[in-house]
């Protein structure tokens, strides 16, 4: 899977989650910059990026990713231990 498609993927994920433009979300946007991006809903998009490229996350690593970028240096991480 390439960078691109990866960073295109976690961006559509955020957005429909997010219920924000995907052209809004920059690789530093992060629950300070959207109101509907609560605890729940950080769950709920942390659950949608594990289903879609199977990876899985602890609870650590589950708080720590507030931003697209850090979701998908950790995504990368993940695929590049398989």
């Amino acid at each position: 899977m390439s960078d691109r498609s990866l960073d295109e993927g976690i961006v559509d994920v955020l957005s429909v989650m997010l219920r924000v433009p995907a052209s809004a979300i920059t690789s530093d946007f992060s629950p300070a910059q959207c109101e509907t991006w609560d605890s729940v809903r950080h769950l709920m998009i942390m659950l949608a990026i594990e289903e879609k490229y199977g990876v899985t996350f602890d609870e650590k690593q589950i708080t720590s990713l507030t931003s697209p970028a850090a979701i998908a240096a950790a995504v990368h991480a993940h695929l590049a231990k398989s």
